[in-house]
């Protein structure tokens, strides 16, 4: 795996868990948030794909446009249509007044953003045929499943500064 790859797999899974962190608050709710940082997390899985793909993609946050530079080399990702549809808007839109998210569209969000496994295709190369069942394991910090061929990295390197000026 490259490792750009690993660096978008490692921004999808913080804002995840992000998402996940928020959607659990009862006070002062934060669904705005959650469905901001479920689109991001979707669209850094997406870019993390076309990473490892050697597709060259464009900055933007519309998930249905990344999808479809993606499906040539991932046909069954097809399915994820509905959800990245869901969640497109969440990227620019619900940062703005007038546009609030509702807790039901928070759920469906995380819903959305969290991984399938029983999509059956090759996450990265080189992995098991798209004939084969993904094996998964729990994530114990989120409680979701991520597919086998998509790992968890946690690397902490400090972000680094801009230039003073």
């Amino acid at each position: 795996m490259k490792a750009a790859t690993r660096d978008w797999i490692e921004k999808a899974e913080h804002d995840f868990l992000a998402a996940v962190d928020l959607g659990r608050r009862r006070k002062i709710p934060l669904h705005d948030m959650v469905c901001f940082h479920c689109q991001q997390a979707a669209e850094k899985c997406l870019k993390a794909r076309l990473e490892e793909a050697a597709i060259h993609f464009p900055k933007t946050h519309d998930l249905e446009s990344l999808l479809h530079l993606l499906l040539p080399a991932e046909p069954l990702w097809v399915t994820l249509y509905p959800a990245i549809r869901r969640l497109t808007p969440f990227g620019v839109l619900i940062r703005y007044p007038g546009n609030d998210a509702s807790k039901t569209q928070a759920k469906q969000a995380i819903a959305d953003c969290t991984p399938t496994p029983n999509l059956h295709h090759e996450w990265f190369p080189p992995s098991r045929t798209s004939s084969q069942s993904l094996p998964v394991r729990c994530c114990r910090n989120a409680r979701r499943f991520i597919p086998a061929g998509f790992p968890r990295y946690s690397s902490r390197r400090p972000l680094p500064l801009p230039p003073p000026g």
